[in-house]
């Protein structure tokens, strides 16, 4: 596609999400403020459809006014099962400074960094750094998936509730403490906010640091447009390089080649990384996408507690972890 189809293509998409959403003041706060940017844009160069729209807002106030506007159509119509072990879900939106940790009125000097989604279960056992509240994506049960573990907690519903659900254009299916993900293949990001350079910074590849948005249009550089031409990945510094590590076979199996120097580049900001923190390690892997590294992180939680417990000191070394990870890839 040229690049005038491309911005037609994205605002009629972009119109048509925000005209789902009933509340006037709200929908203009969210058109002022989107940031649509990633893999969209590239497979729309490549003429192909997108999978999805990851959208991201320009600041931390609308996003919070976002997640709260969801979180409210979540509990309208939630997926089949809507308790766990006897007791309601509570779900809801809370400030988080920088280092995650999450702010209390008077209490924290440190500013909003960003919003979370987070659940709370009197009926789920929470982790010791959630201070009784949880992310979906950090079920008690370490073998169950983040969309397994929606499923799990909403109870059954009708035919008749499952097709007015599904009536609803970009209605909320699925919550992570760092996006909504909506109907329609529409991702709400809550983790990053900024212009679209700002948010570019916490990406791994150049070719995903194209973007669009209502003032701006499409907006792509010469070195995405030649790595996409090419399909050459180029590495270009990342918060999370152990997911850029990941999502290198993702583009390796669909015909993009990386050299050797690239390579270099994550691993060397992966050895910066303090992995035997197992906080560190979550934020690392969140993203990843796969249940596995849910279960390995659940059972070096697990492990932890009980050495507390015990009286006895908690060690996280390379062989205890290569047991696990035998353990649970084998």
């Amino acid at each position: 596609m040229k690049k005038r189809a491309i911005e037609r293509h994205l605002a009629k998409k972009a119109e048509d999400f925000l005209a789902s959403v009933a509340d006037e003041t709200l929908r203009a706060v969210m058109r002022e403020n989107l940031v649509i940017t990633g893999g969209a844009i590239v497979s729309l160069l490549a003429g192909k459809t997108p999978n999805d729209y990851d959208c991201y807002f320009k600041n931390v106030e609308t996003v919070r006014k976002v997640a709260n506007h969801y979180v409210r159509e979540f509990a309208k119509m939630p997926p089949p099962r809507y308790r766990t072990c006897g007791s309601s879900v509570e779900i809801y939106v809370v400030d988080l400074d920088k280092n995650g940790e999450r702010l209390k009125s008077g209490v924290n000097e440190n500013p909003c960094d960003h919003v979370a989604v987070v659940v709370k279960s009197m009926g789920v056992a929470s982790n010791i750094e959630t201070n009784d509240y949880m992310y979906f994506e950090s079920e008690a049960d370490p073998g169950i998936q983040s969309a397994a573990f929606i499923d799990k907690v909403m109870g059954a519903e009708t035919k008749e509730q499952r097709a007015e659900r599904e009536k609803s254009k970009y209605r909320p299916v699925f919550l992570t403490s760092n996006a909504i993900t909506l109907s329609d293949h529409v991702q709400l990001v809550l983790r990053f906010t900024g212009t679209a350079e700002e948010i570019h910074k916490n990406f791994d590849f150049v070719h995903c640091t194209c973007s669009w948005s209502f003032k701006t249009g499409v907006v792509w550089s010469t070195e995405a447009l030649e790595s996409m031409l090419n399909k050459r990945l180029v590495y270009v510094g990342s918060k999370y390089p152990v997911c850029s590590f990941f999502r290198v076979r993702k583009f390796l199996s669909r015909g993009w080649t990386i050299s050797a120097g690239e390579m270099l580049k994550i691993c060397w900001q992966i050895s910066n990384l303090d992995l035997n923190n197992i906080i560190v390690l979550q934020d690392q892997l969140i993203g990843a996408d796969t249940a596995y590294f849910v279960q390995l992180l659940g059972m070096l939680k697990s492990d932890r507690e009980r050495a507390a417990k015990e009286g006895r000191k908690w060690v996280l070394d390379d062989n205890y972890v290569a047991q696990l990870v035998d353990t649970i890839f084998g």
